[in-house]
């Protein structure tokens, strides 16, 4: 399914006019559409996939903290713009199962359909222990680089572009 077909199931189930973005995390881009009707108003796809932001920021494992500084100054200086075409109250929403897992870190129900920022900074600051030197055995986050580069997309996505919460649609098996 594209983008468009995930961003009209949202659609779908969302009051007439409800601003809303879909957050898409590949390996290789970031994509965000947006918009108040069936078809999206703007989508904006940029290569700050997971993958690439490991690849090109991560050269540790975990990675250094400023090796993280250095991949939050391209990914603010890439979405910052986006924030003045948002409408207020715009609610988030992603299909990727890595933010489901992200999640699921952070949650006492197993499949949480809503992660909001205070839950996803929770998990970022466990990142930020291990980043800074804590033993990763003292944490069951996942150690690879892409789920650090996810979250750190998503926390910087959910700051700068001010989103309160995102919606997580997880398919059925």
């Amino acid at each position: 399914m594209t983008i468009n077909d995930h961003y009209k199931m949202i659609r779908q189930q969302e009051v007439p006019g409800q601003p809303v973005a879909l957050l898409d995390i590949t390996a290789e881009q970031m994509t965000l559409a947006y918009g108040t009707t069936d078809e999206p108003k703007e989508i904006w796809t940029y290569p700050l996939g997971s993958d690439i932001i490991s690849k090109k920021y991560f050269h540790h494992s975990p990675p250094t903290p400023n090796e993280v500084e250095y991949a939050i100054n391209t990914i603010e200086d890439t979405i910052i713009p986006i924030q003045k075409k948002l409408y207020p109250q715009t609610k988030l929403y992603t299909f990727n199962p890595v933010i489901a897992e992200i999640a699921n870190l952070n949650a006492s129900a197993p499949h949480p359909s809503e992660l909001n920022i205070k839950e996803m900074e929770s998990v970022f600051s466990r990142l930020a222990l291990i980043i800074s030197g804590r033993p990763s055995s003292t944490d069951n986050l996942p150690g690879t680089p892409k789920f650090a580069a996810t979250l750190l997309l998503l926390r910087e996505i959910m700051h700068h572009l001010r989103f309160n919460s995102i919606f997580i649609y997880i398919f059925a098996p």
